[in-house]
C-alpha cells in the first residue's frame, strides 16, 4: 500500500512540474486536432461534377437521380421516377446550394429525397439516411456515381426568382441559389420584359418571377465569352412584394 502511495505522489509531482512546460504544447495540439477534424480532402471547387445513377424506389421501378454539382457550390438535382403511375409527377427538380464538411456533402433547400451524402471516393458519393449514416443493403445500391458526359435535364425547371430588367438586359436572381442569371433571349423571355414594364417598377425595382426554363451557356455580353443563362420556356406569374426567403 505504502509503495502505490508513493507511486502516485511521485505521478502527481511530475505532473505538476510538467504542467506549465507542456501548456502551450497542449494548446497547439488541441487547436490542430480540432483543426484535422473540421479538415475535408475535397472541396467544392475539387469535387464538382456530374453525378448519376438509379437507386430504389418503393412505388415505382426506381429513381434516376441526377446531380449536377457546380464549382461554386450550387447544385440541380434531377429525380425520374421510372414506372410511376402517375406520369404528369415523373421529374423532379430542386436547386440549391451544397457544403462538404468532414467528406459529408449537405445539399440545402431538398424536400424531396436525399440532402446528405458521404463522399467515399474521388468519384462517388452513398446516400445517407436522417440520422446521417451510410444505408447498408446488401441487395439494394444506394450510391451514385461520377459521370464522363454534361449533366442535361430532361425538361423544364421550375424556378423562382427576383427578375429585373434595365439597360436592355435582363437578370434573374434565382432565390435558392442565391445566385444572379442573365435571362437568355426568346419569345417567352420578351413577353416578360413587356410584363414588367406594365408594372412601372421605380428604379427598375426587382420583382418576384415564377418560371420555368433551363439553364444554358450562351454569350456573355463580352466578345468571345460565354457565361450561364437562364432560358425561360414558360413565364407564369410576376407578384409584386414578395421576396425570396431569407
Amino acid at each position: 500500500m505504502k509503495k502505490i502511495m508513493l507511486l502516485l505522489t511521485a505521478a502527481a509531482f511530475a505532473a505538476t512540474s510538467c504542467q506549465q512546460a507542456g501548456k502551450n504544447t497542449s494548446i497547439v495540439n488541441a487547436d490542430s486536432v480540432r483543426h484535422s477534424m473540421n479538415m475535408s480532402p475535397f472541396s467544392a471547387g475539387s469535387f464538382a461534377g456530374y453525378f448519376a445513377d438509379t437507386i430504389p424506389c418503393a412505388d415505382c421501378a426506381g429513381i434516376v437521380m441526377r446531380l449536377s454539382l457546380k464549382s461554386d457550390s450550387t447544385f440541380i438535382m434531377e429525380q425520374e421516377y421510372v414506372g410511376a403511375r402517375d406520369t404528369s409527377h415523373r421529374l423532379f427538380y430542386q436547386l440549391g446550394n451544397y457544403t462538404i464538411v468532414d467528406s459529408t456533402l449537405r445539399l440545402s433547400e431538398t424536400t424531396e429525397g436525399p440532402h446528405q451524402f458521404k463522399i467515399t471516393g474521388p468519384g462517388e458519393l452513398s446516400i445517407l439516411d436522417n440520422e446521417g449514416a451510410i444505408i447498408n443493403n446488401t441487395r439494394l445500391k444506394y450510391t451514385i456515381h461520377r459521370q464522363s458526359v454534361v449533366f442535361a435535364p430532361k425538361g423544364s425547371i421550375l424556378v423562382h426568382g427576383m427578375y429585373r430588367y434595365m439597360a436592355d438586359a435582363a437578370v434573374l436572381h434565382v432565390c435558392s441559389m442565391d445566385k444572379d442569371f442573365p435571362v437568355g433571349a426568346s419569345a417567352v423571355s420578351k413577353q416578360m420584359q413587356e410584363a414588367y414594364g406594365k408594372l412601372r417598377k421605380a428604379g427598375n425595382e426587382p420583382v418576384f418571377a415564377e418560371l420555368e426554363g433551363s439553364f444554358e451557356q450562351g454569350p456573355s455580353g463580352e466578345e468571345g465569352k460565354t457565361a450561364e443563362l437562364f432560358v425561360v420556356k414558360k413565364f407564369i406569374r410576376f407578384t409584386p412584394g414578395e421576396k425570396c426567403r431569407e
